[in-house]
């Protein structure tokens, strides 16, 4: 059984799924809908759902468990560890080392070198490319975003996560309409020629989550300790999130 800090699961959902268009049809409009002033746009996009938003949708919802998408529940409700009992726990902080003990556990270290995580991040960039990129030929999103503010949302995810430089967003032409193959090239270029180590990335990653988190009011906060109380207690993960840390 692997588990990620929640507040480290909710900033990664929101990126993946509001501020990219994924969920603007579905759970982006549930959210949007409950503004008592919206714009013509967000009644028909539900495009610009900020973090506050939606962490507040999610601990409105903390008593009903089973209306939560499988990317923000608790995990106490996905896979209760008191009733599942795991023979093995590993986290998502620790991934290469846990998985390898638990491949050293089933005698499969013959796995191990196939590991490469360069690899494993450019397979992960060319995925939310080419998934988003998909995702404007569907009919909801004609006249909510073009190619071009796509690529610049996807460039600024790769930013907040650890992938690409911060402030090389102005590598992107403002009049260029990118197409998947050309976008995909440009932003593993970049990658490639950014000599930066894990642990740089790490931090940078942490810094923008840090930064998230700090504006967030303490009401909200409160609400995700609670929704959130047995994972933090299960798991052994800090329940006050970056931020708003002494």
């Amino acid at each position: 059984m692997f588990v990620r800090d929640p507040y480290s699961r909710l900033w990664s959902a929101y990126l993946d799924k509001f501020f990219l268009p994924d969920f603007w049809r579905t759970y982006a409009k549930n959210i949007v809908l409950r503004r008592h002033e919206r714009s013509l746009k967000a009644d028909i996009c539900h495009h610009d759902v900020t973090f506050e938003e939606f962490l507040t949708y999610v601990v409105d919802l903390k008593d009903e468990p089973g209306v939560l998408n499988e990317h923000w529940r608790p995990i106490q409700h996905i896979c209760n560890p008191c009733e599942f009992r795991p023979h093995l726990l590993g986290k998502q902080e620790s991934f290469a080392q846990d998985a390898k003990y638990v491949l050293h556990y089933f005698n499969l270290d013959y796995l191990l070198p196939s590991y490469d995580h360069n690899v494993h991040v450019e397979e992960e960039l060319r995925m939310l490319i080419k998934y988003n990129y998909r995702l404007l030929k569907q009919k909801h999103y004609d006249g909510c975003i073009t190619k071009q503010e796509l690529a610049g949302k996807l460039w600024s995810v790769f930013e907040f996560n650890g992938y690409l430089p911060l402030g090389s967003k102005t590598i992107l032409d403002a009049t260029s309409n990118y197409t998947m193959n050309s976008f995909t090239d440009l932003v593993l270029k970049t990658h490639r020629n950014s000599p930066k180590t894990q642990a740089e990335w790490r931090r940078q990653r942490t810094e923008a989550m840090t930064a998230a988190y700090k504006s967030i009011s303490n009401d909200v906060i409160e609400g995700l300790q609670e929704t959130f109380k047995m994972d933090f207690i299960h798991f052994n993960y800090d329940p006050i999130p970056p931020g708003k840390r002494v």
